[in-house]
């Protein structure tokens, strides 16, 4: 895995580009570029973990209903994500 922040730019677009050309090839390929997209974000001290999250916004939108498959994994992580101040729990934030 790449360290860099330009270094997991370069992997994560060699990675996924011949799966992005197009929407029919991202509806066929949603499964692989949403597992690469998570594994990029999901790097620690990922300097581009805002602009994969946008990107994870954009796509869910562009899916639509073919997102919904995706929704538990996505939401799980933005979760573990958010800062929660001492005493309270991830329920709180609903």
């Amino acid at each position: 895995m790449c360290v860099c922040a330009l270094c997991a730019c370069r992997c994560l677009d060699s990675e996924i580009n011949p799966f992005i050309q197009s929407l029919p090839l991202i509806l066929h390929h949603k499964e692989k570029v949403f597992s690469i997209l998570m594994r990029h974000v999901s790097l620690p001290n990922s300097m581009s973990r805002k602009g994969l999250t946008d990107l994870i916004a954009v796509l869910a939108r562009d899916l639509r209903s073919e997102f919904y498959p995706f929704f538990e994994q996505v939401v799980s992580y933005m979760l573990l994500m958010c800062p929660i101040p001492f005493g309270l729990s991830r329920l709180s934030l609903f």
